[in-house]
């Protein structure tokens, strides 16, 4: 009975000390969670990271630039200076970045991390600088359009910058005074104006001038269209009709760089009227109750007459290049053009010649000039008269008129024997004197062939 006892209370003292020992264990655990928690806890406090951002490419400090925690709304921008100040949680990734340049993401493991940003060019094409600042193009798309400086080259048909930007651009409408060579082009944005002039404020390299058509296609760099008075308010009243930004071709860091360009055209007219011929005319002049007769059997298409194939031509040459201090882009043009009404009598001629260049003197100060020199000469045929213009002439004479006449007609006789002076072309051929139409209305041929109103233009910018 004693040895029973016994046996029950060894029992009973081994399950005690199996507890304590549990209950050690247990303890023991949770100390050591509650070690490890308190842990990371000291490890995800918070953290004051301080610093500058800077550009790669002069080491200036960059304002405004961006610093956020990667996936979440916290975050600031530099100061003027380029210096920032942001808390955040040790191991938190931040996020540089600045508009025009690569960003960075950096993870937060220190007090002090400085940062150098380096340009990207990949995304120069998303940025519109406008007035005082830039803006994302795809937020101003509607009242901005940008033309970029291939596209003009190759729609510029005529040479000129004017009619190149017809059809480009939503808004934007280009319309030519004539047909003929250099003629002047109006450019209407949005429609027309109501503070008596219509005519866009031209910017070219921030300079403001009278015309763009002295500037050859092959010189410009882009070329921005702003529509709306929102987008043009920095220009005040000037900006009402509109604003075309104009920025030149530069010269860059590397080899030089040698570039031609030569482009011929042959231009026509698009579409004859289609006159009445010597048996139309007459059975016209029947009905109308006149008595005509075409006895000397002339059949002349007058349209005809005064038109033909005009050739057109441009040379153009640039040179590029640069060290690091500085850039110069050098260039000349050519370009003649004839006129499909007129011919050489029509001709438009235009010289230019152009030299951009830039200095980096110090890193604060840098030098250079964009200057624009052109000449033009255009042969200016009589237009847009009631009874004058060549065309409305050749729209109303006659076909029994011939271009040329044969010899020394008794109409020619009797002009001269009152003391009248006949027009001869350069082999003394008599121009053909008018059979039916009289009036205002001769012979226009002889119009062409003895106009001769030469206007020479030279434009310095």
């Amino acid at each position: 009975m004693k040895n029973s006892s016994l046996i029950r209370l060894c029992e009973s003292n081994s399950q005690t000390k199996n507890e304590r020992r549990y209950h050690w264990l247990q303890k023991t655990a949770t100390l050591l969670i509650l070690v490890f928690f308190n842990f990371s806890l000291v490890m995800a406090q918070d953290l004051t990271v301080k610093g500058t951002i800077t550009d790669a490419s002069d080491g200036l400090s960059i304002p405004g630039a961006s610093v956020i925690v990667k996936g979440t709304t916290n975050g600031t921008v530099t100061d003027l200076n380029g210096n920032y100040s942001l808390k955040v949680a040790s191991g938190d990734l931040l996020v540089f970045s600045y508009v025009g340049m690569k960003s960075q993401e950096i993870v937060a493991s220190s007090a002090i991390i400085n940062v150098v940003l380096a340009t990207d060019q990949t995304n120069i094409d998303e940025v519109v600088v406008v007035g005082y600042g830039v803006q994302k193009k795809s937020v101003v798309t509607a009242a901005i359009s940008s033309v970029k400086g291939d596209v003009l080259v190759q729609t510029a048909s005529t040479g000129t910058i004017s009619t190149a930007l017809q059809g480009q651009t939503s808004g934007v409408t280009v319309l030519p005074t004539s047909g003929a060579p250099g003629a002047p082009t109006k450019i209407r944005i949005r429609g027309a104006g109501s503070n008596g002039n219509s005519n866009p404020l031209y910017i070219v390299d921030g300079l403001k001038v009278s015309t763009i058509d002295d500037i050859d296609p092959n010189d410009i760099e882009s070329m921005e269209v702003l529509k709306d008075g929102a987008s043009a308010a920095i220009y005040g009243t000037e900006g009402a009709n509109g604003v075309i930004l104009i920025t030149t071709k530069v010269g860059f860091k590397g080899e030089s760089r040698v570039n031609y360009s030569f482009k011929y055209g042959i231009q026509n007219m698009s579409s004859n009227a289609e006159l009445m011929n010597a048996q139309q005319y007459t059975q016209f002049m029947t009905e109308a109750g006149e008595t005509v007769a075409n006895t000397e059997g002339y059949d002349t298409d007058w349209l005809d007459a005064i038109s033909q194939s005009a050739p057109m031509q441009q040379h153009s040459l640039s040179f590029a290049g640069g060290t690091d201090k500085t850039s110069y882009y050098l260039s000349g043009s050519y370009l003649t053009q004839d006129g499909a009404i007129g011919g050489s009598n029509a001709n438009f001629e235009r010289f230019t010649f152009r030299i951009n260049t830039k200095s980096q003197v110090k890193s604060w100060l840098s030098v250079g000039n964009n200057i624009n020199y052109s000449h033009s000469t255009r042969q200016a045929l009589p237009e847009d008269d009631e009874y004058r213009s060549i065309v409305n002439s050749a729209l109303l004479m006659d076909p029994f008129t011939p271009v040329l006449e044969k010899g020394l007609t008794p109409a020619i006789q009797t002009n001269i024997a009152n003391g009248k002076t006949v027009l001869q072309n350069a082999n003394g051929q008599y121009y053909g004197l008018n059979r039916v139409v009289t009036g205002e209305t001769a012979n226009p041929v002889a119009f062409l062939e003895n106009t001769h109103n030469s206007i020479e233009t030279d434009r310095l910018t």
